[in-house]
């Protein structure tokens, strides 16, 4: 029978410092030689992703299976290994990224347009390109409203919701700096997402299971791309909301007993 998995030929981990004495020194940072492996290796690898790249999607800009997830890697592999033809390759294919946005409803940063444009702010700021980089993010900005309309329609998942677009703005300030996206977006864009979870939790009647609900297509999933963990992960990353969102979920603990909490009451007050 054909199978998708690929052959292990490597013996087991068994935790003994001769199986590990070639990878890592008496320190446990990795070897030189190791490391040139490491670096050999990747090389091998990019030389036959760029051949792949031949038959791609020229018209593909989505960091999720297109040109801008490229770019994202190279801008990865510049910050590792310091090296500017990384960069400069990271540059050429958000180009190519951002000349064929959808232009649609998809405000994402996997699936849609907002992933681009924050990678292409990172990539332009990293080379000094200052007016490019703050074309970018106000361009990323002007989704904002049509985002935090919560009668729009938008969902709240990652892969097409109100969370893929807050996590853009999450890598920005990630990478450029805490307030290089005014923290009013950042909050307002994160209330729409729990307010919109407290609507689904009462509309289904589950607020002692899930005071917090969302749903994908009239379904309720777990899982990271349109479920629970998914939004639950990315509201955390939102600096002191994330107090805010276990609070909401467990409820602060007096003694024995769990007090159920107000979201937007309590919200901005952590």
């Amino acid at each position: 029978m054909d199978t998708r998995a690929l052959r292990n030929p490597y013996h087991d981990y068994d935790g003994s410092p001769a199986s590990t004495q070639a990878l890592f020194d008496a320190q446990g940072k990795i070897t030189p030689e190791f490391a040139q492996r490491l670096s050999s290796t990747v090389s091998e690898l990019l030389a036959v992703m760029e051949n792949g790249l031949k038959s791609a999607d020229p018209k593909d800009c989505t960091v999720y299976t297109g040109w801008a997830g490229i770019a994202l890697l190279y801008l990865h592999l510049h910050r590792v290994f310091n090296e500017d033809s990384f960069l400069q390759r990271a540059l050429e294919y958000v180009s190519r990224s951002l000349k064929c946005l959808t232009r649609r409803h998809d405000v994402t940063f996997l699936c849609g347009d907002a992933g681009p444009l924050a990678v292409a702010a990172v990539v332009y700021s990293r080379l000094r390109m200052t007016q490019e980089a703050d074309e970018c993010i106000n361009r990323l900005m002007q989704y904002h409203q049509m985002v935090v309309n919560l009668s729009g329609g938008l969902p709240d998942e990652l892969l097409y919701g109100r969370v893929g677009y807050l996590y853009s703005l999450i890598f920005i300030n990630q990478q450029l700096g805490q307030d290089r996206i005014p923290l009013q977006y950042v909050q307002q864009i994160s209330e729409a997402i729990l307010v919109s979870g407290e609507h689904l939790s009462r509309k289904f009647r589950v607020q002692n299971q899930s005071p917090l609900m969302y749903e994908w297509y009239q379904e309720q999933y777990v899982g990271a791309a349109h479920g629970l963990a998914g939004i639950y992960y990315f509201l955390m990353q939102v600096g002191h909301l994330g107090w805010v969102i276990v609070v909401k979920l467990r409820g602060p603990v007096v003694g024995d007993v769990i007090i159920p909490v107000d979201i937007k009451g309590a919200l901005w007050k952590f």
